[in-house]
């Protein structure tokens, strides 16, 4: 029995029922996505075949061609099913914490894997969300420190039953609606996977914001109620549209692969990787943005 022309056969048959799969619309072409991430299964395959081929437990080796067929069919049968089901989790995670302590100062931190991530201000809380999930609920973890009355937020996706299988065209309809009290400054980090959104952070005091961006369509109003906003930006494959105000003095650095860059209703000098606006000396506020990765849209809109 020769288990490398089995394994090799399966190989090409499940790759060409995938294909066929996807040329007749029965499965996005999205699942090669999640096929190649479950690439270390082929090294698993070739080790089962190595330790047990010539041996008296040879039988075993027949698990290297089923291990690949569950790598490469299990992905799209996954696809398969979940076409023309609804498109909402059956679940949303409700959260709500007032201003229960004399906060001074926020940091928050997000990690939203894929969907729709939508933020905005909230005059009366502290933090009000909507959060979609599958099986496992998102944690959110509060502390708040008396010593200098800090607040620090936490709100991580660990729904990750299916990670390496459910990417983009999977969860791309769940929806996070996060909205921050606009009473106190705030520092956020954001991290996604593949996400759409739309981040109007313009009634914040928002003195720091960090987005790490993969694969992502992505709209950012900033605004000018802090004296002074840093934000980094590090995008790959992603596409971001960046909503400035003109009373601000701006300064944008970029250090990243820009494919398009387009300016509307702003005027930036410009000297090599450097983009500033001109006369804003006297204004009342700044903004400096680092711009990182490869992002494949750049548009930059005054408001």
């Amino acid at each position: 029995m020769n288990i490398a022309k089995i394994r090799n056969g399966v190989i090409l048959t499940s790759v060409g029922l995938v294909l066929l799969l996807n040329n007749l619309d029965y499965v996005d072409w999205a699942v090669w996505l999640s096929i190649l991430s479950l690439w270390p299964v082929l090294l698993i395959a070739i080790g089962i075949e190595k330790l047990f081929a010539r041996t008296v437990l040879s039988f075993l080796a027949l698990l290297s061609p089923v291990l690949l067929l569950l790598a490469i069919l299990g992905p799209a049968y996954f696809y398969l099913d979940y076409q023309g089901k609804p498109d909402s989790p059956a679940k949303t995670f409700n959260l709500e914490k007032g201003m229960d302590f004399p906060y001074k100062k926020g940091y928050a931190s997000l990690d939203f894997k894929t969907g729709k991530l939508l933020m905005s201000s909230s005059q009366d809380k502290l933090i009000t969300a909507d959060l979609d999930y599958w099986t496992r609920e998102p944690l959110f973890i509060h502390n708040y420190s008396e010593q200098d009355s800090t607040v620090r937020l936490n709100v991580n996706d660990v729904d990750r039953s299916w990670k390496g299988w459910f990417k983009d065209g999977f969860n791309k309809n769940r929806h996070w609606n996060i909205y921050l009290s606009d009473k106190i400054p705030w520092e956020l980090e954001i991290e996604n996977d593949v996400m759409s959104g739309d981040l109007d952070f313009s009634e914040l005091i928002l003195e720091k914001l960090t987005l790490d961006l993969d694969v992502s369509n992505l709209k950012v109003k900033l605004g000018n109620r802090a004296k002074y906003l840093n934000a980094t930006i590090e995008a790959d494959i992603s596409k971001l549209v960046l909503l400035l105000p003109r009373t601000a003095r701006v300064k944008l650095e970029k250090d990243a692969t820009l494919s398009s860059t387009e300016f509307k209703n702003i005027t930036l000098d410009r000297s090599r990787e450097k983009y500033w606006t001109y006369d804003s000396d006297s204004a009342d506020s700044r903004i400096e943005i680092q711009l990182r990765g490869d992002i494949s849209k750049l548009e930059i809109v005054g408001y």
